[in-house]
Order: C-alpha cells, then sequence, then structure tokens
C-alpha cells in the first residue's frame, strides 16, 4: 500500500514501491530530470508550489471543497467533455458534450441515487487553457515548462489545439 504521508526514496519498477517522494521548490530542474523523469518515477509536487495558482484560491472553498458559485459564473455557459464512468466505450468511457453549469450542478447534487439515476459522470480532457486562453489558471512548475508539444500546437495556424486540460468530478468518478 502507498503511504502518502511518509515519503521516501523509491525506483518505480513496479516492484516494491510503498511510497512516493514530496517534491520541494529547493528540487532543481536537473534533479526533478534525474530522479523522476528518466526514470517515471512517481512524484507529488508540493502545495507550496500551487499554492498561489488562481485555481487553487477561486476554484475551491475554504473546506477544501469545489466553489460551485464561482465555477459556475466564470466558466457555466462552456461546453465540456464529460465522460460516463459507468459505460464502457471501446477501452474508454462513454463521453458527450455538456455545459459546465449542468455538469456542475449534477456535480452539487451527487449522491447514491444520483449516480444511480446518471451514472457516475467525470469531467475529463476539457481543453480549458485554449478555451479560456486569458484566465490564469495556474504557472506551469519549472519541471513542465519543457512543453515541446504544447510549444508544437502554440505555432500551428491551421488548427486551434493544445495537450493542458482540465479533469474535475465528485468521489468515485474517474
Amino acid at each position: 500500500m502507498l503511504d502518502l504521508m511518509n515519503p521516501r526514496e523509491t525506483r518505480c519498477d513496479g516492484k516494491g514501491l510503498t511510497a512516493i517522494d514530496y517534491v520541494s521548490t529547493e528540487t532543481t530542474y536537473d534533479e526533478f530530470f534525474q530522479k523522476y523523469l528518466m526514470t517515471n518515477t512517481p512524484c507529488i509536487i508540493r502545495a507550496e508550489q500551487t499554492e498561489t495558482w488562481r485555481s487553487v484560491g477561486a476554484w475551491v472553498d475554504g473546506r477544501g471543497a469545489p466553489d460551485f458559485g464561482y465555477l459556475k459564473s466564470e466558466f457555466g455557459s462552456a461546453t465540456v467533455p464529460v465522460a460516463d464512468c459507468s459505460t464502457r466505450y471501446y477501452d474508454s468511457q462513454l463521453k458527450n458534450d455538456m455545459k459546465m453549469s449542468e455538469y456542475l450542478d449534477y456535480w452539487q447534487g451527487t449522491s447514491e441515487q444520483t449516480s444511480l439515476k446518471r451514472g457516475c459522470l467525470y469531467l475529463k480532457d476539457w481543453h480549458f487553457v485554449r478555451d479560456f486562453a486569458n484566465y490564469e489558471a495556474y504557472a506551469t512548475p519549472v519541471y513542465f515548462t519543457s512543453d515541446w508539444l504544447n510549444e508544437f500546437w502554440g505555432e500551428r495556424t491551421d488548427v486551434k489545439d493544445d495537450c493542458r486540460f482540465v479533469y474535475m468530478g465528485p468521489k468515485g468518478s474517474w
């Protein structure tokens, strides 16, 4: 079993992974690259690196729960992709588009009864940065600034796409 509260150094080779390291602001790009990226070792970016993000302050309330009112007022009219976790579609889940406000209403009213009626819904692969280019929800941690895939999409003039997504949903969704 993974113990997220007791990090220690370990290699992710599928054998004996018992803890995941936390990465602090003192970790350099070179250290991160060698220790985690090159070895494909999972790690957790400490909250100190994300606490100034707009999304951390505005998208959640004081208890750490989603601020549904804020999300609806800012993004309610957006069309978002929603996966039904209870319905398989080939090797994934069946996905449909919904208005963000409709999805948030579903999530806000989620209970066992709701899940039984509508399935387990998860907002998945929302191109948030593409759709809200002027809304700075976060700052990319230094470890991920060498983003060749999004640099490619940013230079294209024939399509408007990216690989920066938002994922969110109620407990039990994925």
